[in-house]
């Protein structure tokens, strides 16, 4: 986790312009857990659709 937090940080000071992030920042950034994959849904078929 802390390699995680150094490359976000570095990150983030280049795309700022030199300026690092506020810690409170980096804190809510790391702590919230990542995004997974949305679940595959079912699909309609077109020829199952009513038309008319």
């Amino acid at each position: 986790m802390a390699a995680r937090t150094l490359l976000v940080g570095q990150f983030l000071t280049g795309k700022s312009g030199g300026y690092p992030p506020p810690k409170r920042f980096m804190d809510l950034l790391i702590l919230k857990p990542q995004l997974r994959r949305p679940q595959k849904t079912q699909t309609a078929k077109a020829e199952l659709l009513p038309f008319g």
